[in-house]
């Protein structure tokens, strides 16, 4: 699974790798946490 972000400026950020078979889904708390570090 990839996460990534894109800002206004067109950058695309990678967020996170990871195997389906290691977690269903990432908690949105730490999606939150993800968000509010790019946006600082």
């Amino acid at each position: 699974m990839i996460y990534y972000w894109r800002n206004q400026a067109g950058e695309i950020w990678l967020l996170t790798i990871y195997a389906k078979s290691e977690a269903v889904n990432i908690p949105m708390a730490v999606l939150r946490a993800i968000r509010e570090e790019l946006e600082t």
